[in-house]
């Protein structure tokens, strides 16, 4: 979260006017590299998401399986 505020906080500062002195195509490159940024960014959160979701399955897989035999031996 923090880096996203971070990167928000930069492509502001890039596109205010008088803050830097870029020519166009310097700010449109520095805008891209903050994109391609954010694009890393989702791909990492993305993944750790997929990890989790498969975490919590499997979790929750071996936590019905001990209810199943804690019926079993009953």
């Amino acid at each position: 979260m923090k880096e996203s505020v971070e990167t928000l906080e930069e492509l502001t500062a890039i596109l205010a006017d008088g803050k830097f002195r870029m020519s166009d195509s310097e700010r449109i490159e520095a805008i891209d590299a903050l994109l391609e940024k954010q694009r890393e960014r989702k791909l990492s959160i993305n993944a750790f998401d997929s990890r989790s979701k498969l975490l919590v399955l499997q979790r929750m897989k071996e936590y019905n399986d001990v209810l199943w035999v804690e019926r079993m031996n009953r």
